[in-house]
Formats: structure tokens, C-alpha cells, sequence
């Protein structure tokens, strides 16, 4: 395949901003926002996306890929972040939390340590049963099942030395069997929980992502001025899709929804990555620079860690998302903490993560689930 090197691309960065901007709307209860969740299935497309394009950067470079490393990077990424919120939502669900609340975060914290919080409702109880603070950590475990499983796999693709256009194919053709799969299981009478919180369910978005990077990394998608003009369009259309979806989510409630809902996010997320790559330095991009975006990009991992159990903690009241103060308040607090653990835990963590990858340095590559997101 074409050699292809990502490179440092402030805009990703800032995409991962308004996708955090986004989680954070819907969590804060802001109106005209109830569909603004699809922000995480946009973190997935860019999660397989990036994640994809270091593998195959890895094996263009050194003719194999290292499992090892990969995984002792990810988890320097993303393990300390994670641990450190667990010990302290587990202090406060023993001194401050009480009854049915403490019993379900303990759980969720339990079920978070092993990253099988989506798994848990799919396999013994109803979704509705919650794990208390710990109810956003479902995208968490899926993305880290999805960094168990698509290394192995893809390195699986790669020993058969197919070619460029034999890889690509295949990376295209896997997008399709979650819809499928989810059809089955509608059409059998699942549960909810089934579809909403499988991994094989819900890897839509993430499988377009790896698509994305495997026609990045085999050099078809190089920048180009026509591409542009063309991707250009496709980006407003994916834009005003998911601008309806964010303000008007009902369409995908309905059961014809659930069959293509998650594909169809992350294809119009796949637009707008996919023009910043033909045109990185056109209007999209540049926007998508802006210093302040690029932070909150940086940072969206310990936001998406965090936010959940300070909003959930510091409730509104009756006043709703109009409680200037509370809400101000949730800010402040997600932000201080946030900047505490990226400065003392996250950063000492990825220079030595850093040091693992000569190739393709993850300060670059780093992808955003879930929430690291």
C-alpha cells in the first residue's frame, strides 16, 4: 500500500471537541439537544479511524505489528485516568452515597475495573438497571472490547498479504453485519439492551472509522482540490443529517431506525473526517484549529470521565438546565478536576507511552474514547 503518515492534525483535535461539546449538551439537559448523545458514536468513527491508521503505519513501517505495544500503550492511555476516578467515585459511593444509589455505583465501579459495564444489562438484566455514577462507562468497555479485538483481527488480514484493494474491501464490507445483526435480533424479539449495548451491536460506527483509515493508509484519500469540492458537499449533507438528528432524535426511536441509525451517524462523522483529510488546509480545518476546540479535544477523555458523575452529583433541581449556578458550577468542577489528572497523570503517562511508538508517536494518534471518546 501507498505509504500515508497522519501527521499532526490540529483539526481532529478540534473535532473531538465538538464531539465532548456535544455529550456534554445532552448530559446538562440543554433543550433542542436530546439527540446531541450521538456525539459518542462519533467518537467511535474517529477511534477506529486513528486507531486503524497507527496499526497499518506500524506494519508499512516494520512489516508486522507489535500486539505487545499496542496494548501496553493503550493501557498507559488509558488505564491510570480511568483507575483514578474509579478510587474516587468508590470514597465517595462509601462516605457519601446512600441505598439503592450506592449499591448501583459499587456495581458500575465493579463492572467499569473490567470494562464489561455494557455487557452486564445485555446479558442479566434489564437496561434500565442502572450502575449509579457509573452509567456512561458502557461506551467505555465497548471501545476497549473493540481495541481487543480489531488489532488481532486486522493483524490477521494483513499475514494473508492481501492487497491494497483486497484489505480495503473487507474493511468495507464489516460495517454491515451490526445492522444486520441488530435486524436479527429486532426481528427475533430481543431486548433493548441487546442492540443499544452489544459490542457487536453498536461497532457500526467504530468499523466505518476503520474503513476510513484503511482507505487513508492505502493513499486514496490524499489531498487534492477536486476531492475537496466534492467531500465538501458530502460534509453539509453529513452535517445537516446529524443536526437533525441532535435536534429531532425520534427518527431513530422508531424500529426501522434502529436497523441503520448508528451506521448512518457514522457515516455523515466519516464526512467530516474524511474532508479534513482532502482538504487539511480548507475552511473546515481551519475552524476546527481553533486553539480553544483543540484543547477541549485534547483533554476530551478525562471530560468524558468525569462530567457524568459531577453532573449527576450536582443536580439542578426543579429549575432544570436554567440553574445558571449549578450548571456553572458542574463546568468548573469537571474542568479543575480534568486539568488536575491530564496534568499529573495523564501526561507523565504518555511520554512514557510515547517512547513505545517510534513509528507514530500516540500524542498524534491518540484516539478519543467514548467519551477516550
Amino acid at each position: 500500500m501507498s505509504r500515508f503518515r497522519l501527521g499532526h492534525r490540529p483539526a481532529l483535535d478540534g473535532l473531538r471537541g465538538i464531539f465532548i461539546l456535544l455529550v456534554l449538551a445532552v448530559h446538562g439537559g440543554i433543550p433542542f439537544m436530546q439527540g446531541a448523545a450521538l456525539g459518542v458514536d462519533c467518537f467511535f468513527v474517529l477511534s477506529g479511524f486513528l486507531i486503524t491508521c497507527l496499526l497499518l503505519q506500524e506494519w508499512q513501517h516494520r512489516g508486522s505489528i507489535s500486539l505487545k505495544r499496542f496494548y501496553m500503550r493503550r493501557a498507559l492511555r488509558l488505564l491510570p485516568a480511568l483507575y483514578f476516578m474509579l478510587v474516587v467515585i468508590s470514597l465517595l459511593t462509601i462516605g457519601v452515597l446512600k441505598g439503592e444509589g450506592a449499591v448501583a455505583t459499587a456495581r458500575g465501579v465493579l463492572l467499569s475495573f473490567l470494562y464489561t459495564s455494557n455487557w452486564f444489562p445485555v446479558l442479566f438484566t434489564d437496561y434500565r438497571i442502572g450502575v449509579g455514577l457509573m452509567s456512561h462507562s458502557w461506551s467505555l468497555a465497548l471501545e476497549e472490547q473493540f481495541y481487543l479485538v480489531w488489532p488481532v483481527l486486522l493483524t490477521g488480514l494483513l499475514s494473508l498479504r492481501l492487497s491494497r484493494k483486497q484489505l480495503i474491501i473487507c474493511t468495507m464490507v464489516l460495517p454491515l453485519g451490526p445492522p444486520l445483526w441488530r435486524f436479527w435480533l429486532l426481528s427475533n424479539g430481543y431486548s433493548d439492551a441487546n442492540y443499544f449495548l452489544g459490542f457487536y451491536t453498536r461497532a457500526d460506527a467504530l468499523l466505518v472509522g476503520c474503513a476510513l483509515g484503511a482507505l487513508a493508509s492505502g493513499g486514496l484519500l490524499l489531498p487534492s482540490v477536486h476531492a475537496a469540492r466534492f467531500t465538501r458537499w458530502l460534509t453539509v449533507a453529513g452535517v445537516a443529517i446529524l443536526t437533525y438528528l441532535v435536534v429531532d432524535p425520534s427518527s431513530l426511536s422508531t424500529r426501522p431506525g434502529y436497523y441503520g441509525s448508528f451506521a448512518l451517524i457514522g457515516l455523515c462523522a466519516a464526512m467530516v473526517i474524511l474532508h479534513i483529510l482532502v482538504s487539511p488546509h480548507g475552511n473546515l480545518a481551519r475552524l476546527l484549529s481553533w486553539k480553544p476546540l483543540v484543547q477541549l479535544g485534547v483533554v476530551s477523555y478525562g471530560v468524558y470521565l468525569w462530567h457524568n458523575p459531577v453532573f449527576f452529583l450536582l443536580s439542578p433541581g426543579s429549575a432544570g438546565w436554567l440553574n445558571l449556578p449549578v450548571q456553572f458550577a458542574r463546568l468548573a468542577i469537571t474542568s479543575l478536576i480534568v486539568a488536575i489528572s491530564y496534568r499529573y497523570l495523564e501526561k507523565p503517562m504518555l511520554r512514557i507511552k510515547n517512547r513505545l511508538s517510534e513509528e507514530a508517536p500516540e500524542t498524534v494518534l491518540t484516539p478519543a474514547t467514548g467519551y477516550n471518546a
